[in-house]
């Protein structure tokens, strides 16, 4: 039932991937040089709206002279990580750890002595706050051992989450609860005086129990556990010792005319290259080798994975099929895909991929035909077919080609400064959801690097609704990967949790002192009440490795603005770190967001956002017990208030008469800055960057924007193959020349971005688009046949079935027989029968760009009854609703409700793209 917590299906997919939209209308490529002119960036209806949008800008740009300003004042005590009062030193995780499982031990003992039917009407919720309080110290824990520089924080949260890990499996080998969740999913009255969020947590939480083997026989669970395990480490075998059969290609020197001089030059010894078949210059000799035969030599070598890789992942293969036959499932892929998935079987991925396969088929033969005039052209005039180790050389031969003759004197990167991008999200989020974003002052500890600023997410009626901590800049040993982290997800805060935490206050066995009971229920982390409902506010990191300068120098479309706000000592991990609250027009604080944007020395490179805690309603209940919590007590913290004690001193706000902890996030990048603080320039990004930020801060609005009361449902914990669909989509306004007239600007003289700059990379970016996605589409179909009921007979053979699938349904070349590159799809570990949801995603995308947003038409792009139709229909809910009912609301498409595989294959339909281009 309780699982450790998941990222999305990738760290990041701006990380291997362009995935931005075309521009359909040739008459916008000076739009952005006029747009910026006529319209009014910034939105001057919030109070404090045009202050906070322009120090938005000085906090990334202009660190020198902003870091004082958001900085409280290191004579402060710490006021921990994430303003977690108990993480104030590295010793507070095991204190956080074990006061959390006493809290989850309570609950247990209430749900397994449930009898009457108001105990079984609460049992949801009981259920959903157990896995929050495992989630507040797992979620938080796993960032830290990550992406903490100090390794006594790293080595303290790796502890801190082992104890609650091992607690949390103990957990599942216990019947109790799911025997009482049956009881209570069988009694009619209580069933109906659930929520409909309720009864969705419900079905969840019955899923995830019949999924984990835990009503099975002891002896048919434990072999449960054995296979799991086995499963894991053979994949992780399979990932990190995969390797080629061939190691090398040697051949003479001359064989490889036309290689970059530079690597001929570094892999020549005695006259003859020895080329690593696993590497970048392989790559570059495919692309830029002029001899056929050397390319076929290093394409075959490139594609062969050796046999002992094969066998590994036979062996995974074998083990997962084995697996799904105990837990009374199909194959492996019935399995994965019953779990909060909007495919739901095999078959309905199979009509996807089989209608998109089909609609992207004539483009594949369109570029085909272009590569063989090319090869004609260049190589050979009576060539009648393009070889696989052609496609690569030709591909870039055509993109010479296309090559403008005049390029623009100035650098793409000019135009974006860190602190315009970021300006520009707010911005864009202000006019699309009425939010954006506000630089708030850190305390003492709250960041774990000087390079982190904080953001609140603020609503236009000034709630905050999420905190944001970006850690955006590259240091050493920081992870290169772009990411977002929930450190902690939006959630209510019931009265009777804050009651408890009243408790905490003083402290009390070793914990921190609290200044009240509210805020104690949070763990001192950010909270707030909106509508009447105390929630405690999604925590986000967002995490980049960019490159930064040293010195650092928005009513929009969501209607919510970025406010800079000061940060109290402790409450960063990091000088750099700058708090934002997220702001509403009408002035609510509905977020706060910690930015930690650029490089330091040993910090992770990984882009992401971490949601350190999530929005959720605070019961008077809670606040209550929180009471207890106020004056620290057992050497606890101590708090304001029982309600400040309930979100453990962490942002709250009532928010339409409830009482909620805000959604508190950290952003976390990697920017590279230069090392002398007074350089007059500012961080700048390349285009790609860009859209990585846009990615992952579709990620964050997803859980910024949420607006639901239990954990398991909150933000981006939806179907998994729909969590993609808010990023995916960001990628399209990267690229709006409307949105870019927000804030693209030269950072020296001014000037607006010349689009056609833009709309020449992406002609470029896109030019063989249809290879990639035929690419896609076959991999997603040997993911599903490699999980399929066949794996199970003996005679199966992987590589067999790879050629077999390429054959049947490429239209592009395909691999010749005497290769296995299978050994090297190295996601069939970490993403078994769900790769699919990639090009899924991206066609939901490319479909809500055009029919919600017009494709950016009439500056559609930056429209708030757009941002709202978006919001209201499917950002708004979470996983609390079914996606295909949301999806469905947000196109007006009534086909799509039932969400079987004739809506599978009407979404293939679509296709990523309406036209084929050349």
């Amino acid at each position: 039932m309780f699982k450790t917590p998941t990222r999305g299906l990738w760290v990041c997919t701006k990380c291997a991937r362009d995935s931005v939209s075309r521009v359909q209308r040739r008459s916008w490529l000076s739009a952005a040089s006029g747009a910026a002119s006529a319209s009014h960036p910034v939105d001057r209806s919030a109070p404090g709206a045009v202050r906070d949008d322009a120090i938005l800008r000085e906090l990334f740009d202009s660190p020198a002279r902003t870091a004082k300003a958001f900085k409280a004042s290191e004579l402060q005590p710490s006021a921990g990580l994430f303003k977690n009062r108990y993480l104030t030193s590295p010793n507070g995780f095991i204190v956080f750890a074990r006061r959390s499982l006493q809290k989850a031990s309570k609950i247990v003992d209430r749900v397994l002595g449930a009898s009457s039917t108001a105990e079984y009407k609460a049992i949801v919720k009981d259920l959903d706050r157990l896995s929050d309080l495992l989630c507040r110290v797992l979620d938080l824990s796993d960032f830290v051992r990550m992406t903490h520089p100090d390794p006594r924080f790293q080595q303290a949260a790796a502890g801190a989450w082992s104890l609650v890990y091992q607690y949390m499996n103990q957990l599942n080998t216990m019947t109790g609860l799911s025997d009482q969740l049956t009881k209570a999913l069988a009694n009619k009255d209580v069933v109906a005086s659930w929520s409909e969020e309720e009864k969705t947590v419900a079905d969840i939480l019955k899923l995830d129990f019949t999924k984990s083997a835990v009503n099975l026989p002891q002896r048919e669970r434990d072999r449960f556990v054995d296979l799991s395990q086995r499963i894991s480490e053979v994949g992780s075998d399979f990932v990190s010792e995969m390797a080629p059969e061939k190691e090398e290609i040697v051949l003479p020197s001359s064989s490889f005319y036309g290689l970059y001089p530079s690597i001929a030059r570094a892999l020549t010894r005695g006259g003859k290259v020895r080329l690593p078949s696993m590497s970048a210059e392989a790559q570059a000799a495919l692309r830029t080798v002029k001899d056929e035969d050397t390319r076929r030599a290093v394409f075959i070598a490139s594609r062969t994975a050796s046999r002992r890789t094969v066998h590994r992942l036979d062996t995974m293969l074998k083990l997962r099929s084995e697996l799904a036959e105990l837990s009374g499932f199909q194959s492996y892929a019935h399995l994965a895909l019953k779990d909060r998935m909007m495919a739901k079987t095999p078959g309905s991925v199979m009509q996807f991929l089989l209608a998109l396969q089909q609609h992207n088929k004539p483009i594949v033969h369109k570029e085909m035909a272009d590569l063989l005039a090319q090869k004609q052209t260049h190589l050979d005039g009576m060539a009648t077919k393009v070889e696989p180790w052609d496609k690569d050389y030709l591909m870039d031969s055509v993109r010479l080609d296309m090559r403008l003759p005049v390029r623009h004197p100035d650098q793409l990167a000019a135009y974006f400064s860190i602190g315009t991008v970021m300006q520009g999200l707010s911005r864009l989020f202000s006019r699309l959801y009425g939010i954006r974003f506000v630089p708030r002052e850190t305390l003492p500890g709250e960041t774990w690097h000087e390079d982190v600023r904080r953001l609140d997410v603020v609503t236009d009626a000034g709630d905050q609704i999420a905190v944001l901590y970006c850690d955006l800049f590259f240091r050493k040993d920081k992870s290169p990967n772009p990411a977002h982290f929930t450190v902690r997800c939006s959630r209510e805060i019931s009265e009777s949790e804050v009651e408890e935490a009243a408790a905490e206050v003083d402290g009390g066995d070793a914990g921190p002192r609290f200044d009240s009971a509210a805020q104690a229920a949070n763990d001192g982390m950010e909270s707030s009440t909106q509508g009447g409902v105390f929630k405690q506010l999604p925590t986000i990191a967002l995490v980049c490795d960019f490159q930064k300068h040293e010195d650092w120098k928005s009513p929009r479309l969501y209607g919510i603005r970025f406010v800079p706000r000061e940060t109290l000592p402790g409450e960063t991990w990091h000088e750099d770190v700058r708090r934002l609250d997220v702001v509403t027009d009408a002035g609510d604080q509905i977020a706060v967001l910690y930015c930690d944007l650029f490089f330091r020395k040993d910090k992770s490179p990984n882009p992401a956002h971490f949601t350190v805690r999530c929005s959720r309603e605070i019961s008077e209940s809670e606040v209550e017990e929180a009471a207890a919590e106020v004056d620290g007590g057992d050497a606890g913290p101590r708090f304001d208030s029982a309600a400040q004690a309930a979100n453990d001193g962490m942002e709250s706000s009532t928010q339409g008469g409830v009482f909620k902890q805000l959604p508190t996030i950290a952003l976390v990048c990697d920017f590279q800055k230069h090392e002398d603080w007074k350089s007059p320039s500012p961080a700048l990004l390349t285009f790609h960057q860009v859209e990585t930020l846009f990615h992952e801060m579709g990620h964050a609005i997803h859980s910024i924007l949420a607006r639901t009361s239990l954990q398991n449902v909150a933000g981006t914990r939806c179907a998994t193959d729909f969590a993609e669909l808010p990023s995916t989509l960001m990628e399209h306004f990267a690229a709006d020349p409307t949105v870019l007239a927000l804030f693209a600007r030269h950072w020296r003289i001014d000037e607006p971005l010349p689009y056609a700059m833009i709309a020449e990379r992406l002609r470029m970016s896109k030019r063989f688009e249809g290879f990639d996605t035929e690419n896609q589409i076959l991999l997603a179909m040997l993911d599903q046949a490699y999980h399929g009921p066949e794996v199970a007979g003996p005679g199966f053979d992987s590589t067999r079935v790879y050629h077999g699938l390429q054959s049947r349904f490429a239209a592009g070349p395909t691999d010749p027989p005497e290769t296995c590159w299978q050994g090297f799809f190295g996601h069939l570990h970490g993403y078994g029968s769900t790769y699919y949801s990639y090009l899924f995603d991206r066609v939901l995308a490319e479909r809500v760009w055009r029919v919600v947003f017009a494709a950016g038409a009439d500056g559609k792009a930056v429209d708030r009854a757009s941002g709202e139709r978006l919001k209201e229909n499917l950002l708004k809910w979470g996983g609390s609703r079914d996606a295909w009912r949301c999806l469905s609301d947000t196109l007006q498409d009534e086909r799509l409700k039932e969400g079987d595989e004739k809506a599978m294959a009407i979404v293939g339909s679509w296709g990523i793209k309406d036209d084929h281009h050349a």
